[in-house]
């Protein structure tokens, strides 16, 4: 059947809130023996910590990843997100940055302008994507 109706229904429609969101996320990751932190700061460099900080920091090994969690989709939290990478790029930080949201956004993220974001952070910048549910 089609997984996104299947949540849906079983959800009545109703969207995750940030905090349900940034709390499914980080434990999903922690299952997968990455270190988990919270709203932190992250990224050296000119730019200003207090302007980045991240949703979900984590690591593993040498690896480190950042999640921007999103309950909802607009065109200017992409725009935010682009400026983190562009300035964790600059700070010479490598970790990868991803778009956390609620897997009932996916609609919104593969059609009309927010799609073609996405799909040019994903294609020209490595963003990820990580749908959530709970």
């Amino acid at each position: 059947g089609d997984v996104l109706a299947t949540v849906s229904q079983r959800r009545k429609g109703m969207l995750l809130v940030h905090d349900s969101l940034q709390n499914t996320i980080g434990l999903f990751l922690q299952t997968f023996d990455w270190q988990v932190k919270y709203e932190v700061p992250f990224g050296t460099g000119n730019w200003d910590p207090e302007r980045m900080v991240f949703d979900v920091v984590a690591e593993k090994e040498a690896k480190e990843m950042v999640v921007e969690v999103k309950d909802a989709i607009v065109s200017r939290d992409l725009g935010q997100i682009w400026g983190y990478i562009n300035a964790l790029s600059l700070s010479g930080e490598t970790a990868k940055v991803y778009l956390g949201t609620d897997i009932l956004n996916f609609p919104d993220l593969v059609a009309g302008t927010i799609g073609a974001m996405v799909k040019k952070l994903m294609d020209q910048e490595q963003m990820g994507v990580i749908l959530a549910d709970k």
